[in-house]
């Protein structure tokens, strides 16, 4: 179905990209096999300072719904999505990432599942099965497979990080009486935490918050070990943002920084935690090495023991690599 522009959508699709020109077009071929005939939708892409050609691709496309194409300059995901959110002429949000393939009955379900009553819908996330087979893809289809079977067991209840920015529904008005996602989680570019923030504010909002399966989507994983280590490195700074933001996060915060911070993976890698800033320079090449084996698909013991510490590694110098300001008030806040 062809949508006038004048005609008011039911559900405005929001999709950020920056730089994965291939990955948006696909991302909109998936959600043009999905849009029922009846149904009109309206499509806001906002490309992120991109510089691979992703806005004109975008702009380009042709499909059975209209598409948008904003440009900014690189300001991060969480602007990124506010700027498609405050284009938005429908009264639903959905927010795809640049790198979801829409499933059959996507679409009706998020509508049905408004129409009910949900103010946020939670769909089932999985692993699209031609992502590349590394450690990253592999724990990113563990974590979907855990959080499908918890959340299908208790649909009601949820924790802040339960609700992913990658696939997430919410109805407009509960979106901007929250005030929408904080942009400084995401600043310039930065990663991580501004969905697991965003998803606290609506929890306590008392908004309805539903997981509905039949609302799937499936993500194309192709970070490579390098871009996720550096993605571990801005957590190190969007957590202690956290834990100045919001108090009640410390908690959920603990589990991670053990994770990360307390279970070094040998005498070596729990030295060099304890010293980030000379981390950092010191082990360049054998992190070099390693993203090249997590890269090429190994999966072995010795591997995954090597990529722990850098991820460890990486986290810590986030956390010693923040403004001082920003450290300083963590640690009063803690």
């Amino acid at each position: 179905m062809t949508t006038s522009p004048e005609a008011v959508p039911a559900l405005s699709v929001i999709i950020p990209t920056h730089n994965r020109r291939a990955s948006v077009l696909a991302t909109l071929d998936s959600l043009a096999g999905v849009v029922p005939a009846d149904v009109a939708i309206e499509v806001i892409v906002v490309d992120d300072g991109s510089d691979d050609g992703s806005a004109e691709a975008a702009a380009s496309w042709s499909g059975p719904s209209p598409v948008t194409v904003l440009t900014q300059p690189n300001r991060g995901a969480a602007a990124t999505r506010n700027r498609g959110a405050a284009r938005a002429r429908a009264d639903y949000l959905l927010f795809l990432d640049d790198d979801m393939r829409a499933a059959p009955g996507l679409i009706e379900a998020h509508l049905d599942a408004r129409d009910a009553g949900a103010d946020v819908v939670v769909g089932r996330l999985t692993l699209d099965p031609s992502s590349p087979d590394t450690l990253m893809s592999r724990n990113v289809d563990r974590w979907s497979h855990e959080t499908t079977t918890r959340l299908g067991a208790a649909p009601r209840m949820f924790d802040p990080d339960d609700i992913v920015a990658g696939h997430l529904g919410v109805r407009r008005n509960v979106f901007e009486k929250i005030g929408g996602f904080a942009e400084s989680f995401t600043q310039d570019g930065r990663y991580g935490n501004e969905d697991l923030d965003l998803g606290r504010r609506l929890i306590a909002s008392g908004a309805a918050v539903w997981f509905v399966p039949e609302a799937s989507t499936a993500q194309y994983y192709c970070v490579t070990a390098d871009q996720h280590l550096r993605q571990m490195r801005d957590l190190g700074t969007s957590d202690l943002l956290l834990m100045v933001e919001s108090t009640d996060a410390h908690d959920g915060l603990g589990v991670r920084q053990a994770k990360w911070m307390h279970q070094p993976a040998s005498r070596v890698g729990g030295l060099l935690w304890r010293v980030p800033r000379t981390a950092d320079r010191v082990v360049g090449p054998h992190r070099w090495f390693t993203c090249r084996r997590v890269d090429a698909g190994r999966q072995d013991a010795r591997t995954r023991r090597w990529y722990r510490i850098h991820r460890g590694i990486a986290y810590r110098a986030g956390r010693a690599h923040a403004p001082a300001d920003l450290r300083r008030r963590a640690r009063v806040e803690a």
